[in-house]
């Protein structure tokens, strides 16, 4: 079955956005109908989005082979929101995967996201990608136990950065220089 990572969510998305998303009047609400193929299996898609300016609300749905993959909100403009994808390798869809997204400010753009699936393994790692100005921040907490747990920072302008993970560097801060040279960090 396709699985909970976020390699199937995008690629179920791109292919429902390229099918395009057609207005039925008898639901209220847009659709885009199509099939994609994933790991060499074809796999039927129909994504549902309810657009809502007066309430200032999106709500969106995917759904492969007939069961959900995909739940999320966002305001309207799409300046934040949140995305739930669910695990599709057992009898029935399991929340798995928790998303938050914020780009109201241009200066800083950030996404988050927690595993939630009690019967997994992982539950309560989370991940956060954030960009302000020319800086991308990475910060990874694998639980359980924080396990794997590391922080990169990068300079997309001057090509600088700095990692802090358990187990490299005697756990401690690593930088590099515009050039990707080891460099004392400041």
């Amino acid at each position: 079955m396709i699985g909970v990572g976020a390699a199937p969510h995008v690629v179920a998305w791109g292919a429902a956005l390229t099918a395009g998303f057609k207005w039925d009047p008898q639901a209220q609400l847009w659709r885009s109908s199509t099939a994609v193929t994933f790991y060499g299996q074809t796999y039927a898609l129909e994504a549902e989005a309810i657009l809502n300016p007066i309430t200032n609300k999106n709500s969106y749905k995917m759904f492969v082979d007939g069961k959900l993959m995909t739940t999320g909100s966002s305001d309207f403009y799409l300046t934040a929101g949140t995305w739930e994808l669910y695990d599709l390798s057992g009898p029935a869809p399991v929340k798995a995967v928790e998303v938050k997204w914020d780009h109201c400010n241009p200066a800083s753009r950030t996404v988050s996201g927690v595993v939630v699936d009690l019967g997994s393994k992982y539950l309560g790692t989370s991940a956060s990608f954030t960009v302000a100005g020319s800086l991308s921040t990475l910060v990874v907490d694998v639980q359980p136990n924080n396990q794997a747990n590391f922080e990169i920072v990068i300079d997309a302008s001057s090509h600088e950065g700095s990692i802090l993970a358990e187990g490299y560097n005697n756990d401690l801060e690593g930088c590099w220089d515009g050039n990707y040279k080891d460099t004392p960090c400041k």
